[in-house]
């Protein structure tokens, strides 16, 4: 039918079709695409009586059905390997800042009180009293 060609095979018959015809008897015309025959995110292109499969990454085949296995390439793991040093160094390297600032914070206060305190052996009638102690 519609110029194609077919031949008996026993009790089955085969065809096959000139350009824009498909279908068992080549009676099918139009859009190959229209059935959606391209899985995983694949793009389907009318060949004339077929179609072909445009697949996305990661996949291939007929009809993009077979998933690639990936590899991490070197370069996306040392950088991953950067990434999980830079965090670590975050997570030790700032509570021992804030340690050390809590520290020295509390050394200068204490440092502070204590300048501020009087002798008592250096206070008379309730005043302070300045003494100049020379060491021989």
């Amino acid at each position: 039918m519609n110029g194609g060609s077919c031949a008996v095979n026993g009790m089955a018959f085969t065809c096959s079709c000139t350009s824009g015809f498909h279908g068992s008897n080549c009676n099918e015309t139009g859009d190959t695409c229209v059935s959606k025959p391209c899985t995983n995110g694949g793009t389907c292109t009318s060949a004339g009586i077929t179609f072909r499969c445009l697949c996305v990454s990661g996949t291939t085949g007929n009809t993009c059905s077979q998933i690639v296995a990936t590899t991490v390439s070197q370069n996306e793991t040392q950088e991953q390997e950067r990434k999980t040093d830079s965090l670590l160094a975050v997570y030790i390297v700032v509570p021992i800042l804030a340690l050390s600032g809590i520290v020295i914070a509390a050394i200068a206060i204490y440092k502070h009180k204590n300048d501020n305190t009087v002798d008592d052996d250096n206070v008379q009638n309730g005043q302070a009293t300045n003494v100049l102690t020379v060491d021989k």
